[in-house]
Order: structure tokens, then C-alpha cells, then sequence
């Protein structure tokens, strides 16, 4: 195992085929070349879907900002003040000549403007380069974070990872293709990764249905053959911190059972054999160009034979 820092990563990609590489930001590892599960996610869609999304990235949703924001909290603290802020009330005024009492989405010297009604003095002035948090953001950010820190099991495994946030680089032996992953907060003294999703449902039936949506088995599957390359023997256990978004933002902690494991890997090395086909055909194809047979859902068979019983 090599380590890098942030200074030599990027002169240092390229060659890479097991390294770790600390204090690198996550909008510098979002840059980095490289397969990873979420590209595996948009190729299983279709490769076309992946090639629009790295010509043109999608902007974040409400959603995604809240999620990274709860993470850099509970994993990088000390810098969460120089990517995110809570807005502020607009300073703007009203026709009647009150203060708006519109929440900012946009800061200028220091100050807060909401952007309507001409709310924002100098449009063409460069915005305060923070990431806006609205209010019921930065509860939901705090309440995740306490909820998380205080749980019994959760909060110790994070304290006693100090290496957060870690940026994993290896080649697949497969495929010769460069993976990259993303550790939350590896304990190697325990042998474990454990990893922060935030969640509408953290109970074992709500959170089996993200496992399923956002196909969790197969990140579980993919960070852990990484991490047998770049750290053999340092980790065993992969485990996921789940904390609701909503008061009283319940925390679980779940593994998976090694069948579900194992299907995520048959799963990511389909998906990274059409991913390594793609980049060296320069080929990216979307849907099958054939008529399939496509049923409905099983809930309207369900359906029907409910309404038969009148």
C-alpha cells in the first residue's frame, strides 16, 4: 500500500494501481478519472445515461446538499464552516419599505439576499463561495450529526476512526481498469468501514428498500475488493451508519449477510467489464435497439384479484 497526498495525487493518477490518498476534497476526488459505484449505477441504466452525466453533471439536488453537508459535519468538522453556511434573512426591502423576511440563497460581502423582486444589489458580483444550507437544512445537518455522535455503537466507530473521508485508487485485475472509492470512517484497528447514509426510513424495512433502490450490496461488494488491494488485511467488516432526516432522526447500524455481498460483486464486475469495453471503444450506447416484452407490476395482478372479492 502507497500513500499520497493531495499535493502529488494528481500528477500521480494516472500510474495508480493501489493507492490511498488522504485530504483529498471530495469535489477533487468527484474529478478523479476513474470507475466507481455511482458511475456503475448510471451505466447499469445505460452507458449513454454515464457519458451525459460526465459531459454535463447534473446540479445537486436539495437532497444531495443536505447528504454531503451531514457528512462533512460528523467526518471533516474543522473545515465544514469553509463549504457550508446557514442563510441569513434576506436584507433586501420591501415595496412598503420593511425588511424581507425571505430566507438568502445568496451572499454578497457578508450579507444575504433572496434574488426576488430584485433582491441581489449586484448581480454580476461573485457570490461568497460557500455552499447554502437553509434553515431546515442545517436543523436536519445538526440533528443527524448529535443523533449520530450520541448513538452507543455509531458514535465511538467514528470517533475512533481518524482517518475519515479516504480516497481509495486501484486497478482491477480483471479489466486492468481504475477504480476509485470513498471510505466514510475506516477503523483498521477494528477491521472496519463503516459508512454514513442518511435516510427516510432507517428501520430494517425502510432501509431494506434503499439496499434495493440504490443498490447498496453492490458498493458494499465494490469498496470492500478495493480495500483487499490497497490495505490487504486491514479490513473485514463493512457496516452502514443509517440516520433518519426527520426527528427524532433514528440511527441503525446494519451488514449485510454474504450472499447479498456477493451478488453486488457479480453485479459491479458486469457492470466495470461494459464500463472498461465503453472507454476503450470510445462507444457509449443507450437502450437495446429491440421490442421487449416489458409485464406490469405485480401490485396490479394484486389489485385485480382484491376488487374480484366484491
Amino acid at each position: 500500500m502507497s500513500v499520497a497526498t493531495r499535493a502529488d495525487a494528481v500528477l500521480t493518477v494516472p500510474t495508480l494501481r493501489a493507492e490511498i490518498i488522504r485530504g483529498l476534497s471530495f469535489s477533487d476526488y468527484h474529478e478523479l478519472e476513474a470507475a466507481s459505484n455511482s458511475r456503475l449505477g448510471l451505466i447499469k441504466r445505460s452507458p449513454a445515461h454515464l457519458y451525459a452525466e460526465r459531459l454535463d453533471p447534473s446540479p445537486d439536488t436539495p437532497a444531495l446538499i443536505t447528504g454531503r453537508a451531514f457528512h462533512s459535519l460528523v467526518l471533516e468538522p474543522d473545515s465544514f464552516a469553509g463549504i457550508y453556511d446557514m442563510a441569513g434573512q434576506c436584507c433586501g426591502t420591501t415595496g412598503k419599505g420593511t425588511r424581507c423576511t425571505n430566507a438568502g440563497n445568496r451572499r454578497r460581502a457578508g450579507e444575504w439576499f433572496c434574488g426576488v423582486r430584485g433582491h441581489d444589489p449586484e448581480p454580476d458580483m461573485q457570490p461568497d463561495r460557500l455552499s447554502v444550507l437553509d434553515p431546515e437544512q442545517a436543523s436536519a445537518v445538526q440533528g443527524m450529526r448529535d443523533a449520530v455522535m450520541l448513538h452507543d455503537l455509531a458514535g465511538p466507530l467514528i470517533e475512533r476512526a481518524t482517518d475519515r473521508e479516504l480516497s481509495a485508487l486501484w486497478t482491477d485485475e480483471r479489466t486492468g481498469q481504475l477504480c476509485k472509492a470513498r471510505w466514510d470512517a475506516p477503523d483498521a484497528d477494528a477491521g472496519v468501514i463503516a459508512d454514513l447514509k442518511s435516510c427516510d426510513d432507517a428501520s430494517p424495512s425502510g432501509f431494506r428498500r434503499s439496499l434495493g433502490r440504490w443498490a447498496y450490496h453492490r458498493q458494499n461488494a465494490f469498496y470492500m475488493d478495493g480495500a483487499a488491494v490497497v490495505a490487504p488485511g486491514s479490513f473485514d467488516t463493512f457496516v452502514f451508519i443509517a440516520v433518519e432526516k426527520k426527528p427524532p432522526y433514528g440511527v441503525a447500524m446494519y451488514h449485510l449477510p454474504d450472499a447479498a455481498i456477493e451478488a453486488g460483486r457479480e453485479e459491479y464486475r458486469r457492470l466495470l467489464a461494459r464500463y472498461t469495453e465503453c472507454e476503450l471503444s470510445g462507444q457509449w450506447p443507450g437502450y437495446p435497439a429491440r421490442v421487449d416484452t416489458l409485464d406490469v407490476p405485480a401490485w396490479v395482478y394484486s389489485e385485480l384479484d382484491f376488487f374480484g372479492g366484491f
